[in-house]
């Protein structure tokens, strides 16, 4: 079974067509890909949308609040027992 010139050519043709169809949608797919992806913000954006404001550095905690965070609580009464009703 042969296949004549022409019907080749209308092959290619309509193959063509499908390709350029399938490009199209990928390309679109891509874009709304694009457009749903989260913005990622760079550093300079960052500083230039705080407006020259500067933030507080983190304080470090003082001696006291450092040793209280290591004792064991777990005999004692909560603070929340102390102002209840008799």
């Amino acid at each position: 079974m042969f296949l004549s010139l022409t019907h080749v050519m209308r092959l290619v043709c309509s193959f063509a067509v499908l390709d350029a169809h399938v490009k199209a949608l990928k390309d679109e797919e891509a874009a709304r890909a694009l457009a749903a992806a989260p913005a990622v913000k760079s550093r300079a954006a960052n500083e230039a949308e705080d407006n020259g404001k500067k933030r507080k550095a983190k304080s470090k905690a003082s001696q006291g609040v450092e040793k209280l965070k290591k004792v064991d609580v777990s005999g004692m009464a909560k603070i929340s027992t102390f102002f209840q009703k008799k």
